[in-house]
Order: C-alpha cells, then sequence, then structure tokens
C-alpha cells in the first residue's frame, strides 16, 4: 500500500455524531468519532483480510471542534 491516501468507496457515508467517541454500532451500520486536536484529516481503512489490502478508504469530511465523525452504512462487528 502506498503513503498517500485517497478516499475510496462504494459504502454510504453520512455525517455521524460526535458521541460516543470511538467505534458504535447503530441499527444500520456504525458511527466513528475520533478526537485529535492537531489532526488536519482523518482516513478510515477498511479491510476484508488482516493481511490484505484496504477494500475501502474513507476520508472523513465532519469535523466540530477537536472531533472528527463519520457514519458508515452496511459494515458490522467483525469488520477490520
Amino acid at each position: 500500500m502506498t503513503n498517500e491516501l485517497k478516499h475510496r468507496t462504494q459504502k454510504s457515508v453520512t455525517r455521524g455524531t460526535t458521541y460516543p467517541q470511538g467505534a458504535t454500532l447503530t441499527p444500520d451500520g456504525v458511527n466513528f468519532a475520533v478526537y485529535s486536536q492537531k489532526a488536519t484529516g482523518v482516513f478510515l481503512l477498511l479491510f476484508d483480510a488482516p493481511d490484505g489490502e484496504p477494500t475501502d478508504i474513507i476520508q472523513f469530511q465532519e469535523r466540530d471542534k477537536f472531533i472528527w465523525h463519520a457514519h458508515v452504512q452496511g459494515i458490522r462487528p467483525g469488520q477490520l
């Protein structure tokens, strides 16, 4: 994998919420909220296999104060 990340996904990604922080299961996917005071960007990489390439690269678009957040539809427990 290269060091340069670029948004690439077929999954539906929406705004999500800032709370609770971390990865939170919802009825239709997972909400992600990550605190960083200094980050200029946040990417979420999803994998189908522990030693494989990422199947999805999701760039967070939303940030409130220092919390980056997004909701990704269709992912379930066990997603890498």
